[in-house]
């Protein structure tokens, strides 16, 4: 993964302000581009978190940090990319939990939140949007599930490239990537484990 690659930062930022019907505010780009460094890198998430409540001008809430170091933390992997995902059931899980859970808060600093776990697992980060809110009025499921369709849109090759979905459905999807690199990806694992939040939710 480049640290100098940020090919979907604008839809990333574009969708946490629409999600929040906030203006984007000088500095937000940065911000994003340090949570994604952070979290491809395993840096502390105290500080990125403080640095972001104080530029959104909206405090996290006090259980904020603790749940999410306990979501993100225990699952992390050390090693190449391959090693390092948890799984696609297990990942949307978590950054659902998250989405869920953190729904009080300033959408877009849950948004920067999941950017940092998903990139910890070498998994490109989820880019919400204003589409999205109605998963934050429904249940932890319907969270989950929406992560879940947002884990399938981009994944990572094996060398680190960004590859976008060209075509699929729920159990499969061929990505390729700007250098012409191409992977099918199975989701079936993620398609059991929405078959019972669906039937939960």
């Amino acid at each position: 993964m480049s640290e100098l690659s940020f090919p979907r930062a604008e839809s990333f930022l574009a969708g946490t302000c629409a999600l929040e019907r906030a203006a984007p505010l000088p500095g937000q780009r940065e911000l994003f581009e340090e949570f994604v460094r952070g979290g491809r890198r395993d840096a502390p998430l105290a500080p990125l978190l403080a640095r972001a409540a104080e530029l959104l001008g909206s405090p996290a809430l006090p259980e904020l940090l603790p749940r999410a170091a306990e979501l993100l933390g225990e699952v992390r992997q050390a090693g190449p990319i391959w090693q390092r995902h948890p799984g696609p059931a297990l990942a949307a899980e978590r950054l659902g939990d998250l989405l869920w859970e953190g729904r009080a808060c300033d959408l877009r600093l849950v948004g920067l939140l999941l950017c940092y776990g998903a990139e910890r697992w070498a998994i490109p980060h989820p880019c919400l949007g204003g589409d999205d809110e109605i998963a934050l009025r429904t249940s932890r499921e319907a969270a989950r599930l929406l992560l879940g369709a947002k884990l399938r849109e981009a994944v990572y090759s094996l060398e680190g490239e960004l590859l976008l979905r060209e075509s699929g459905d729920a159990g499969a999807g061929h990505y390729r990537g700007p250098s012409g690199a191409s992977l099918l990806v199975e989701w079936h694992e993620l398609q059991a484990a929405e078959e019972r939040w669906r039937a939960t939710g």
